[in-house]
């Protein structure tokens, strides 16, 4: 039994012990009943050093597993290859092409349809981009003997992955941390948050283990500083002794 802040003492705990992965459920026991991810599971995510289920069933028979090609999404696929849990189920990797409508309010009539062509032109590259990463990363999953299929969607990313769990009766979706067009990590990126929030199936998210280093690295210059700061703090006693002319 821990004490103190319930994710603190988590995440430390799981620094302690090296684990290899976390489990919480999406909610405690707060009076906020609305809330989908709690806040405890939502601070063990952000900053557990290794990846975290996030757990809403009870059973693991089908897994959807969704990628960008990002360093994250490849660390979580690298978990599907090799931990061993996942060997007899069945995975679909999906690529979301999400690619923003433009706006066009403001936009001179004239220049209308060429707006209109330029977006049409980005989704159909956004959408090859995306077959090919779906492609090969089932084939690398197939490769580490797993059974896998692929599909490429377009849309709102969390929407389309949330959907397709939906559609296949997925127990666990699989993702990783920040996609490619996320920061270093400070925060979960917005489409995985988005998942964690809206899926009624459990959610494996999946850290790189470069900012997993970076986190640890930041965290220990912040005691060290915390630890410096408090050995420069004197008391007035001793700030007295110092200060006081030697006799003569």
């Amino acid at each position: 039994v821990l004490r103190g802040r319930a994710a603190s003492a988590i995440i430390d705990a799981a620094r302690e012990f090296r684990a290899d992965l976390v489990i919480v459920g999406s909610r405690g026991h707060g009076t906020i009943a609305s809330l989908l991810l709690g806040s405890v599971a939502s601070e063990v995510v952000d900053h557990a050093p290794c990846p975290v289920l996030v757990a809403r069933t009870a059973s693991l028979s089908r897994v959807v597993f969704a990628t960008d090609e990002s360093p994250s999404a490849r660390a979580a696929e690298a978990v599907l290859a090799q931990w061993t849990i996942f060997g007899r189920l069945p995975i679909r990797v999906v690529s979301v092409a999400d690619v923003v409508y433009p706006w066009t309010t403001g936009v001179a009539p004239t220049m209308y349809a060429q707006v209109l062509d330029a977006y049409a032109a980005d989704l159909r590259q956004a959408k090859l981009e995306h077959e090919r990463i779906a492609a090969e990363a089932a084939a690398r999953l197939r490769d580490a003997g797993r059974a896998v299929d692929a599909e490429t969607r377009q849309g709102d990313a969390p929407s389309e992955i949330i959907s397709v769990a939906e559609q296949r009766g997925t127990d666990l979706i699989v993702l990783g941390s920040r996609g490619r067009t996320g920061v270093t990590r400070l925060l979960l990126g917005s489409v995985a948050r988005n998942v964690l929030s809206g899926s009624a199936a459990s959610v494996l998210i999946v850290h790189d283990a470069r900012e997993e280093a970076a986190e640890v690295d930041a965290t220990d210059r912040s005691a060290a500083s915390q630890r410096g700061g408090r050995s420069r703090t004197r008391s007035p006693a001793s700030m007295r002794t110092m200060n006081r002319a030697p006799n003569r």
